[in-house]
């Protein structure tokens, strides 16, 4: 039996569930986290103990009980890999020192790696530190996913980023999740196309695992509600988001929002104050999120600058439909008037228009849940399966 590796630093929801799907074709695999200390889990994945100190632990169903089962299978080893710090809130020396302690673990590792003997490895991340790993394993038969490819805040390709110049110049097969994103690829210097793959996500079903509403107890909403959720940044467009609701609630006086993620933005303040503001600006727990999504009557995405988003294939799981910004890879997954709608970015009134006939039409919005729940179907290249099989093609393509 053929093994494969997947060294995920980050972004599990999309991870995990490959690493299943490549299972079922038959493959033997194991998958890596790489992640950092004092940490109990992070997005559609939790670790069953908090991270003390630098190490490579198997995990067994002592820790990921419902994890295991839904693998449910002896194919797959799952190994959490726990880095050292950087320390770089101490200065400057104390965060080189603990860098080449980064380093020579990164090498630890990449020896474990090596022995292991893969048929394929699938490296996951932007981290800058993956560029050592690259340098460890060389020779080995790689590919390389990039969830983002371009400055999130400035949208401009970054030629200086370690890891991006190395996987160009050594050709590197490198997976994109978008055609958006793929185009943005094709922007640096040097980069070869047919070393390019846009594979995008599937639905990030183990979040799945974390339908137990025992654990909720302070967000129990009776009220209908709007959600937006994720990572909080100015770039989302908050901003937007309020001077829309601004515009909704003058017809919908009794509706709520809630907004729930970490981070920071102008708008918070003003939100706070409105008691048609639910805003739960910290970290979100699996549970709270598969609770938000699975009562929330639809989710909004108003941002004014986007690759793509797992939000959609999140919401898309609990069947719900989405309202989103016409900008980056939303058009590629968000279908208008069958499974969402799109409204033009930095537009309030567009974005009310949108939000309003979702709470006005029963008849568009069952029809919009209609096309959620048929997405996979209409849409195969999104289906597990048939995107374990693209990456086998890509490793196979890469002997």
């Amino acid at each position: 039996m053929k093994k494969i590796a997947i060294i995920a630093y980050n972004h599990p929801e999309s991870t995990l569930p490959l690493t299943k799907y490549l299972m079922k074709e038959g493959y033997s695999m194991d998958y890596f986290f790489l992640t950092g200390i004092g940490l109990t889990g992070t997005a559609a994945f939790e670790f069953g103990f908090k991270t003390k100190y630098p190490c490579l632990k198997k995990l067994t169903n002592r820790y990921i009980k419902s994890l295991d089962e839904y693998f449910d299978s002896e194919n797959v080893n799952i190994y959490l890999v726990v880095l050292p710090p950087t320390l770089e809130r101490f200065g400057n020396v104390f965060s080189n020192i603990f860098s080449i302690f980064k380093i020579a673990f990164l090498f630890l590792f990449s020896l474990f790696i090596r022995l292991r003997q893969y048929d394929g490895v699938s490296i996951v991340g932007q981290k800058k530190d993956l560029f050592y790993l690259h340098k460890f394993l060389k020779g080995l038969n790689k590919i390389h996913s990039l969830h983002e490819v371009l400055d999130y805040k400035t949208r401009m390709p970054k030629p200086n980023d370690p890891l991006i110049k190395h996987l160009i110049n050594n050709e590197i097969p490198i997976v994109v999740h978008s055609l958006n994103s793929y185009n943005d690829l094709l922007k640096y210097d040097f980069v070869n196309p047919l070393n390019v793959h846009m594979v995008p996500f599937g639905l990030f079903e183990t979040y799945k695992i974390f339908e137990d509403n025992s654990k909720i107890q302070k967000i129990k909403l009776k009220d209908e509600f709007i959600l937006f959720f994720g990572m909080i940044e100015p770039y989302k467009g908050l901003n937007v988001l309020y001077d829309a609701m601004m515009l909704v609630l003058k017809e919908k006086p009794d509706i709520k929002i809630v907004i729930a993620g970490r981070g920071s933005d102008p708008s918070i303040a003003k939100m706070i104050n409105n008691q048609s503001f639910i805003v739960l600006n910290r970290f979100i727990t699996n549970e709270e999120i598969v609770y938000l999504n699975k009562n929330a009557k639809f989710v909004v995405c108003p941002y004014l600058a986007a690759s793509q988003s797992g939000i959609v294939q999140t919401a898309f799981l609990f069947n719900k439909p989405i309202v989103a910004s016409d900008v980056g890879a939303f058009r590629e997954i968000i279908i208008p008037n069958e499974n969402g709608l799109l409204v033009e970015p930095n537009n309030p009134e567009s974005l009310a228009e949108s939000i309003l006939l979702l709470l006005n039409n029963r008849s568009c919005y069952t029809n919009l849940t209609v096309g959620v729940s048929n997405f996979i179907k209409k849409n195969e290249k999104y289906d597990w399966a048939i995107i374990a099989k693209k990456y086998i093609t890509i490793l196979d393509h890469c002997v």
